[in-house]
């Protein structure tokens, strides 16, 4: 499943969580990606298209699927959250590649999001669930 940790610093997050999360990121652009094309090539010679921003939740939530379709709208977002966890992960002195280009997508798509407290809430209580967020180390003074 994926997972956007909204809401939780990069520090915060343990190794292993912020390497899902780097990968988990870039599902999302690709599956819209993915959905727009397929919805472009059905809609050739139809008059239907399939609305891909239709049903899109209006808050946060971790329920699945609305997870996902959540951040249909808020590539930009899942973009800064990327560059950051990116350079946290640098910093910790893991070689990963960085896949910027993942997230080119069409405009309509490309939208930001501010974080909520809920947000932060509702993520710590999904992590905490399986044990994996770093409460013992210390927030970095640069990044």
């Amino acid at each position: 499943m994926t997972w956007v940790n909204a809401g939780i610093e990069p520090w915060e997050l343990s190794d292993k969580l912020l390497q899902t999360e780097l990968k988990d990121l870039q599902t999302i652009p690709a599956t819209v990606r993915a959905m727009e094309a397929n919805r472009t090539r059905r809609s050739i010679g139809t008059a239907s298209r399939v609305n891909i921003l239709e049903g899109i939740p209006a808050v946060f939530t971790t329920d699945k699927p609305a997870h996902i379709k959540f951040f249909f709208p808020r590539i930009e977002y899942l973009h800064k959250r990327y560059r950051l966890l990116y350079a946290d992960s640098r910093a910790r002195g893991m070689d990963l590649q960085n896949c910027d280009q993942t997230f080119r997508v069409e405009p309509q798509y490309y939208g930001d999001w501010i974080e909520t407290p809920q947000s932060r809430l509702l993520s710590i209580e999904r992590i905490t669930m399986n044990g994996r967020l770093r409460t013992k180390r210390k927030r970095p003074i640069n990044l």
